[in-house]
C-alpha cells in the first residue's frame, strides 16, 4: 500500500495491517486447499520441515532457531519423543487458524 492509498483509508495504518493478514489467510487456505485435493504431504515433520512449512505459512523466513524459540516459549504446538521434537501439520493450521481469529497472540 503506499502513502496515496494509506491517506485514503481513514484508519491509516491499520488497512495496510489488514491487507497483510488478508494475505497470510489467503495463503493457509490456499495451503489447506492443496491438501483437500488429495498433494500429499508428510503429516508430522522434524524442526527444519517445519521452519520450512512456517515460512510458507508466514510469507517470510523461519528458520530452525525461531521454531526452538516458538516451542520454548508455548507459541507452537509440538510433541517429544525422547529428545526430538516432532510437529504435527494440521495442528500447525488449525493453530494459525485460530491464531487468525484472535483466540493467540
Amino acid at each position: 500500500m503506499n502513502k496515496a492509498e494509506l491517506n485514503e483509508c481513514p484508519f491509516g495504518r491499520a488497512c495496510a495491517v489488514a491487507e497483510a493478514l488478508e494475505r497470510k489467510v489467503d495463503h493457509i487456505i490456499e495451503l489447506l486447499g492443496g491438501l483437500a485435493k488429495g498433494e500429499r504431504q508428510p503429516e508430522v515433520m522434524g524442526v527444519k520441515a517445519c521452519a520450512v512449512f512456517l515460512s510458507e505459512i508466514e510469507g517470510k523466513k523461519v528458520t530452525s532457531v525461531a521454531v526452538y524459540n516458538r516451542v520454548e516459549s508455548g507459541a507452537l504446538p509440538f510433541r517429544k519423543k525422547r529428545r526430538f521434537l516432532y510437529f504435527n501439520r494440521s495442528d500447525i493450521l488449525e493453530y494459525y487458524k485460530g491464531k487468525g481469529k484472535g483466540d493467540a497472540e
